[in-house]
């Protein structure tokens, strides 16, 4: 049976002998498309998980090119996860954060500086909060 899992939010999973990886957030694994996804968010495959399987938890939206992370230019120093597809539903993930952008394994020189009136206009998702941040 498939379940939210927030004491996972963070971990990058996958199952020794399967190509996918996965990243956990919100309770749900979301497939990290490509290599140029991962890439755009963490410097190496340190900290990836080996899983036995990942079936039994929730799957949500896949992380497709152009999921980035960005900071707006203005005042407002906050880092957000972009995610979507161009066009149709993109987000932004405010990381609530420091600890949560370290516990994730994401990379603070794959932060990418828009304009604050880029960012704004971006529709809010839900906050990305760790495996120890409540809800």
């Amino acid at each position: 049976m498939m379940s939210a899992q927030p004491e996972l939010n963070g971990f990058r999973l996958y199952v020794p002998g399967q190509p996918q990886l996965w990243l956990v957030f919100h309770g749900m694994r979301h497939h990290v498309a490509s290599p140029d996804v991962h890439d755009a968010l963490f410097s190496s495959t340190e900290g990836h998980t080996a899983a036995e399987s990942v079936d039994n938890i929730l799957r949500g939206p896949d992380l497709n090119d152009g999921t980035c992370l960005v900071r707006g230019d203005g005042e407002d120093s906050s880092i957000y996860l972009v995610t979507g597809f161009p066009a149709t539903d993109v987000r932004r993930h405010l990381i609530v954060s420091w600890e949560t952008f370290l516990e994730f394994g994401f990379d603070e020189e794959l932060v990418r500086t828009v304009p604050a009136l880029i960012l704004d206009a971006v529709p809010a998702g839900r906050e990305l909060r760790g495996s120890m941040d409540a809800e």
